[in-house]
């Protein structure tokens, strides 16, 4: 388990540490740089000796260039490229110094960098230099710097006397700096030196000047050799091949006016044995500076040929002058903070005060932290990574930091104090991070600018419908500035949600379909991190609402979310059914009024005194609401259950050729005049939706005008809260989080596939959606008391006693029951045609379809589809599969090549296929019907069968 470590009051400072270990981020990081440094220490060594052997002098004419001296550690900014330099550093000193100390600095240590026969211990190194390139200047440059570091220890040295006997070694010292700072000099006046005017006298004296300055190099390699042998020379025991210079250079590319001299400076005069450079650098940065160099250079041919060619050659010769100044095997890349797994996060107050916190990774760590601050739920995408976190270390601290001062509302016993205290940290972090976080959205162009400008002033929008207008219109610029849509390409994207849907473009189910379509069906990064600002910025807005309100009617809430955040998308998540060649779903359905409310009215033991009349007219009226108590609560709860299951909705017919039902809103159920709509559409949505707003169904139903008071209705409610905190709070977790309603669907999709029949199957498909839905909302959850039961949300209590707590699933699977034959959602043609290529497809493999299937032509079937597939594609690759597993049993006689179990699962695959193209013609497919396919056709190889097919037709033409 790795280990990330937050020091109160130095959480921005470097850090610098003593050791390394295995639970290090950057301990593979380490390993590698300590695997380079071993390398160049021994080239080092190997020249070092050569000279001292030999006197060969380092040439720069001699045709074999030294080793690469640079360690790079790369990153972006913030990925802790400083604090993984220097700590390397320290560490390597530390190490190196144990030669020269008695006590034993990893001694009882598990884990050591470098082994004990490795170079590095046996290297001394002399100097460690620190180089700050954005201090430099025209004037003084790197190797300036590092010479006068090497003057000023070697003055240091002369002045204390230490070395007052080696007077050969001081000379010879001081005649290689003379030589270095005299090619350094003419270095910089070589120019000015050619400038002036030639004459015969003086013409020898500058030859011998330029000469100098060409030797620049070898000068250096002179003065180090000396340098070494001077520093050495009182210790006996010391292997002058064995010493090194350690130079640190931090952010060698932030300084862009000189990064390139900088680097020229590296690469001709610091190569050299007894010298290690290591660097830290974003690596793109310096390319980039290479390249605006470049371009000065040129500029006048650049001018001429400024082409797409001639740019992007520009951009290769960055690159290769970078990889040769530092090769990709010495680039030692830092890793994203978001991609290490199992970190155990450590607090340090002190020495003394330690906090340790395990997790699975960064981001649920920082998730988990938001929520017992704030109580909003985000979950990781895939691979556990997040777009609205930061990827790098710096900024990921500051986030933490951010957390860490919020007040804790877990300390706070009232739960309206609890909440004024999470709508306090949610402004915090709204105000202090969200709109910084905006910043960070892509702004390449001057429609990105405009979408990152439009996103920054919707933080400001009071939560209202103008929200829900303000993002759909940005999501609409989105869908225009990019072609990657896949399916049919419109004009507006949410024109054409609507145009399927009938949902307004100031609906918050509209942006949340729009937001999963986009995220399905656009690869580009940048179109992912706008629809997770956006899911971001709801889910704040929702948690402001529900924390400013929680506990009373809280009509804001209720306005903006229209009790609805699914839509439609609730549909093909609970399979539906056929019923006299019709499909009738059970996620969404109509039937009469009355007969909604009777049935729960009956199902709550309410007399039938009490039941509504006239499917035609339906009216309730003050003298049909029972007067005894006890029953009269059950009829106010019976209306309490009504509006848990019925939308608000209403469906106008428009007069235009082909134009679906529009739909509007209701006021109210009961109108003023005591009258009902005649039908109402019934979701399962409804109940997760309204159950956390139980107080607004009293304005909902109307109950006013039937003689209910408000007071009296409250009373009901406040039985149903006290009862029922666990499904209230899940509702709430629901309703507030775009993470949970975005992923509900998915976690819910997978379908019943019991024995059950009839009414029992209903109740069983309504149960286990209920059973998934309530594990993915307790799951969401950090606190392990949230996490226990598993059957809450299913049923509903009221009163005291046991007999008084209902079985939703069953109420709602009557309801379903009774509904058939009574109302359709759709056309009977369109069921018509549905119900017979169901039919179909099941009788070619029942094979009940012999002759048809014996005189189709083979097609072959697709091995996969992707989730651009049209369902339509779908559906004939489906119907080729059926065909062609019909046609090889009937060749072959094997009659059991389809076992029962695959038989029924390509039926439920068709089926959803089928319903897909009912919701939406033009739809695609969905990552469900994709991996379901992938497996029906891996496990039917159109290519095995194919082969068998047509072998077994030649045998029977022979």
């Amino acid at each position: 388990m790795k280990e990330i470590q937050i020091i109160r009051g130095e959480e921005f400072k470097v850090q610098v540490r003593n050791e390394i270990n295995e639970k290090d981020i950057f301990i593979d990081e380490y390993e590698k740089a300590a695997y380079l440094l071993e390398e160049i220490l021994y080239a080092s060594s190997k020249q070092l000796e050569s000279k001292k052997e030999n006197g060969n002098p380092f040439s720069v004419n001699n045709h074999t260039e030294y080793n690469n001296n640079i360690i790079a550690f790369c990153g972006e900014r913030g990925d802790g490229k400083t604090s993984a330099m220097m700590t390397f550093m320290n560490v390597v000193k530390q190490y190196a110094e144990q030669k020269n100390s008695s006590r034993k600095l990893w001694q009882g240590k598990e884990y050591v960098l470098f082994k004990n026969d490795s170079i590095v211990r046996k290297t001394n190194f002399i100097d460690t230099i620190h180089v700050d390139p954005s201090a430099l200047d025209d004037v003084h440059n790197v190797l300036d710097i590092v010479v006068a570091n090497m003057f000023r220890h070697f003055k240091r040295e002369y002045e204390r006397g230490g070395r007052h006997n080696f007077t050969v070694a001081q000379e010879k010292l001081v005649k290689c700096f003379q030589n270095v700072y005299r090619a350094l000099s003419l270095k910089k006046d070589s120019e000015k030196t050619l400038r002036e005017e030639f004459d015969d006298e003086g013409s020898i004296a500058k030859l011998s000047k330029l000469s100098d300055s060409m030797r620049l190099k070898e000068y250096m390699f002179d003065l180090l050799y000396a340098y070494f042998e001077y520093m050495t020379s009182s210790q006996y025991d010391e292997d002058i091949t064995k010493c090194a210079i350690l130079i640190s250079i931090d952010d060698l590319d932030v300084n862009i006016s000189s990064a390139y001299a900088m680097s020229e400076e590296i690469r001709k005069y610091l190569v050299l044995p007894g010298i290690v450079i290591i660097m830290a650098l974003r690596t793109r940065q310096l390319q980039l500076s290479v390249e605006e160099y470049n371009i000065v250079q040129l500029e006048q041919h650049f001018k001429e040929k400024d082409t797409p060619q001639m740019r992007q050659e520009m951009q290769e010769m960055a690159e290769r002058y970078v990889s040769k100044l530092i090769p990709l095997a010495h680039q030692v890349y830092l890793p994203k903070i978001q991609d290490v797994q199992d970190i155990e996060v450590i607090y340090k107050d002190s020495e003394e005060n330690e906090k340790h916190i395990k997790t699975n990774s960064i981001v649920d760590f920082i998730f988990d932290k938001i929520y017992i601050k704030t109580g909003m739920l985000f979950r990781p995408y895939s691979q556990g990574h997040s777009y609205i976190l930061p990827n790098n270390t710096r900024e990921i601290i500051s986030c933490i930091v951010l957390l860490d001062e919020m007040k804790d509302p877990i300390e706070e016993k009232d739960e309206v104090n609890r909440d004024a205290i999470k709508h306090a940290n949610i402004l915090k972090l709204l105000n202090s991070y969200y709109r910084e976080w905006v910043n960070t959205l892509s702004a390449r162009d001057d429609n990105e600018v405009f979408i990152r400008q439009e996103i920054q002033k919707l933080i400001d929008f009071n939560v209202d419908m103008r929200l829900h207008i303000g993002i759909n219109e940005i999501l609409d610029m989105i869908h225009e500035m990019y072609g990657e849509k896949r399916g049919p390409a419109t004009a507006k994207a949410s024109d054409q949600y609507r145009n399927d849907t009938n949902y307004g473009i100031n609906s918050m189910c509209c942006v949340m379909n729009l937001i999963r379509n986009y995220e399905n069906n656009y690869y580009r990064l940048e179109v992912k991190k706008v629809c997770a600002a956006i899911a971001f910025l709801y889910t704040l807005k929702l948690n402001l609402l529900l924390t400013k309100n929680r506990y009373k009617k809280n009509e804001e809430l209720g306005r903006f979310i229209q009790d609805t955040v699914m839509g439609y998308d609730i549909v093909p998540v609970i399979s539906g059914t056929y019923y006299q060649n019709q499909i009738i779903y059970r996620g969404r359905f109509y039937m009469p009024t009355v007969l909604i409310f009777n049935t729960i009215a009956k199902y709550l033991q309410i007399r039938d005194v009490y039941f509504l009349h006239s499917e035609d007219v339906p009216r309730v009226t003050k003298n049909m609401v029972p007067i005894e108590s006890e029953e009269r609560k059950r009829y106010i709860l019976s209306w309490v259950i009504f509006a848990l299951f019925a939308n608000k909705y209403f469906f106008v017919n428009v007069n235009t050729a082909g134009a679906k039902p529009q739909i509007r809103l209701l006021e109210s159920f009961i109108y003023d005049n005591f009258q009902l709509n005649p039908y109402q559409q019934i979701s399962v949505e409804n109940y997760l939706v309204r159950l956390g707003m139980l107080d607004r169904i009293y304005d909902i139903l109307n109950l006013r005008i039937v003689g209910v008071t408000e007071e009296e209705f409250l009373e009901v409610i406040a039985l149903l809260k006290s009862q029922n905190k666990i499904s209230i709070n899940l509702s709430h977790r629901f309703i507030s989080n775009i993470d949970l309603i975005q992923g509900l669907p998915i976690i819910c999709a997978k379908q019943y596939n019991g024995d059950a029949k009839g009414e029992q199957r209903d109740k069983k498909i309504v149960e286990k959606f209920f059973y998934d839905a309530e594990q993915f909302l307790k799951s969401a959850s950090v606190f392990s008391d949230e996490k226990e039961k598993i059957d809450e949300i299913c049923t509903l209590a009221f009163l005291q006693y046991e007999e008084n707590r209902w079985n939703i699933a069953e109420l709602y699977s009557l309801l379903f029951q009774e509904s058939l034959g009574r109302v359709t959602n759709v056309s009977n043609d369109t069921n018509i045609i549905y119900h017979n290529q169901m039919q179909e497809f099941r009788d070619i493999l029942e094979l009940r379809a012999n002759d048809k299937i014996l005189q189709t032509a083979y097609d072959a079937f697709a091995n996969f589809v992707t989730t651009s597939t049209k369902l339509i594609r779908v559906q004939g690759h489906l119907l080729n599969m059926a065909r062609d597993i019909g046609k090889y049993m009937l060749l072959s006689g094997n009659r059991e090549y389809l076992s029962n179990e695959w038989k029924e699962r390509l039926c439920s695959l068709y089926e959803k296929v089928l319903n897909g193209q009912q919701i939406n013609e033009e739809a695609i497919v969905t990552e469900q019907i994709r991996q379901e396919y992938k497996n029906a056709a891996r496990n039917f190889n159109p290519k095995n069968l194919s082969e068998a097919i047509t072998s077994l037709l030649n045998k029977g033409n022979m």
